[in-house]
């Protein structure tokens, strides 16, 4: 229901302003009975826009209805007012002669605050005018109250209107409410999911400090702390990437290939991302692929993420020793993504909220699998930005649940290059490598090193530069937060001093917008890495020859 309009459209004359007697709206049969605009009187103070006739030395519209107004703000009640004169300024300053019946009314908000008044008046000049001459009285008084009457029935339907719109506001208002529950509990699940990995780690740091210090630290030991430390780091990744991922794609600021993508690698890919927890959970996987390649265009990757979240979420909510099972099936226009599970089920009244954001399955305080329940908001997210579409079925709790994602196919060839992977080894580079970071930049040296390569280090802008002046490296990997010379400012003196010719220059940044990128593109840079770097992506890129 379109609210503004019915305000608009209301047979009686409303105005609306604030505590500060400054207008808000005013209604079109307002308008019309004062001889004014919107655009005249809207943000302007009452008083200012209706002054008292000067001409009129008995005139008290303005004291009277002050009186009123403030009567409202103190006592946050309606008043009715007596019949007033308050005479109108016509459009070329002269006052025309008025009577009104007003009465004025408080607005409360949610939290039962007084926060604007409505003043609604009758005209009823004609009705005083007639009393005060006497001519045909009693005809025009019954007329005039056959009017009366007529507006009073239309102003009654209207209430019943508004009363009804009032209750959806209702409704609206309590949806509103468990939206915020649902937001609160995502927070303090969010809490939780950090601490845990973060409370991992640093049991695994006090190990590695309690066995060297006790020069007992062996290759077990190490061995089981860093595989510690590696799993936790990896599942604080996946958070932050799954928020993150969130955020761009509702906002509408995440930006997707479109090739051709085969959708039995994206099964593949997803399947062999997910292996640990559906071997954890010792569930059997049953896939089944057409014999031919069946193509799609978008983000494999993304594609890829798709089905690993409805994998994820199966193996998750199965209990262990189930089964899972991935069918593609392809149509004349789509293929089909069927993730089948024998879990639990889904909830009835779950059932129609399961793809919303901050809703997810109830599970026991141990959370064991964890996990933010964004897996399915992403899945429908990423599908419909590839111009396809996500549902599911289950008949409730302890039947299993079955995922459908539905993909328009194209027709697609493959050329050799596409099919054939280029494998090359890796040539040795000098590399520099610009970070203040010392911890990270000790691991992606000693690991760089380990590839053969030459690496540099520097840890601030000035540094950067007087290095790459020196050593003349093929590869620059910058960090964009330095101290005193920030990455944009280094590239751009790199840039200035003609050490770029023959270099390639990485970007390596915390921040992963694409306006984030086209300013690093607008600074020189030729690449974009985002923390924590992918070393496989950093490997590919310095196979590539960069």
């Amino acid at each position: 229901m379109n609210y503004k309009r019915l305000f608009e459209a209301a047979p009686a004359p409303l105005l609306v302003v604030d505590r500060e007697l400054i207008i808000v709206t005013a209604n079109d049969a307002y308008l019309e009975a004062t001889m004014t605009t919107e655009e005249e009187i809207v943000g302007r103070h009452i008083f200012d826009v209706f002054p008292d006739n000067p001409d009129s030395p008995m005139a008290t519209g303005v004291r009277n209805l002050r009186r009123s107004l403030e009567s409202v703000l103190q006592q946050e009640a309606t008043d009715a007012m007596a019949i007033q004169r308050y005479d109108i300024r016509r459009p070329d300053g002269s006052f025309e002669e008025r009577h009104w019946s007003p009465k004025n009314a408080p607005v409360f908000d949610n939290e039962g605050n007084l926060t604007h008044i409505v003043h609604r008046v009758e005209d009823v000049t004609e009705f005083v005018k007639l009393q005060r001459r006497g001519e045909d009285k009693d005809i025009h008084i019954a007329q005039m109250e056959g009017e009366l009457f007529e507006r009073s029935r239309e102003i009654q339907e209207k209430n019943k209107r508004l009363e009804a719109a009032l209750g959806e506001v209702e409704e609206i208002a309590a949806l509103l409410r468990e939206e915020s529950e649902n937001k609160d509990r995502f927070l303090a699940m969010l809490g939780h999911e950090l601490r845990n990995p973060l409370a991992a780690i640093s049991s695994a740091v006090n190990l590695q400090q309690i066995l060297l210090s006790d020069n007992d630290i062996g290759e077990r030991g190490l061995r089981e702390s860093m595989e510690i430390i590696e799993r936790q780091l990896l599942h604080l990744t996946r958070l932050v990437d799954d928020l993150l991922d969130l955020a761009r794609v509702t906002s509408g600021r995440i930006e997707l290939e479109r090739v051709p993508v085969d959708l039995q690698a994206v099964i593949h890919n997803a399947v062999e991302m997910t292996r640990h927890y559906i071997a954890a959970g010792e569930h059997e996987l049953d896939i089944s692929l057409p014999e031919q390649s069946v193509m799609v265009r978008g983000d494999q990757n993304r594609l890829v993420q798709v089905v690993a979240n409805l994998l994820d979420n199966a193996a998750k909510y199965t209990p262990r020793g189930g089964k899972i099972e991935v069918r593609v099936t392809v149509g004349e226009e789509r293929a089909t993504i069927e993730v089948r599970d024998n879990g639990t089920g889904i909830e009835s009244e779950l059932f129609p909220h399961i793809f919303d954001v901050f809703r997810q399955a109830d599970q026991p305080l141990a959370r064991s699998d964890g996990g933010l329940g964004l897996g399915l908001a992403l899945v429908r997210q990423l599908v419909e930005a590839h111009h396809g579409a996500v549902d599911a079925i289950s008949e409730g709790s302890g039947t299993g649940s079955r995922f459908f994602v539905h993909l328009p196919v194209i027709e697609h060839r493959l050329t050799a290059s596409e099919t054939d992977e280029e494998v090359r080894d890796s040539p040795h580079r000098i590399i520099l490598l610009v970070d203040d970071n010392e911890d990270a930049v000790t691991v992606l040296r000693v690991l760089m090193e380990r590839d053969g390569h030459t690496v540099h280090v520097a840890y601030d802008g000035l540094s950067a530069l007087e290095a790459a002046r020196q050593v003349r490296p093929e590869l620059i990997l910058l960090d964009i937060g330095l101290p005193e010379l920030d990455g944009f400012q280094v590239a751009r003196r790199l840039h200035g001093q003609g050490l770029l010719e023959h270099t390639t220059l990485v970007a390596l940044t915390g921040y992963g917008l694409p306006e984030d990128v086209a300013r690093a593109r607008d600074h020189h840079f030729d690449h974009y890495l985002v923390k924590p770097i992918d070393l496989e992506e950093l490997r590919q890129l310095l196979v590539a020859g960069a």
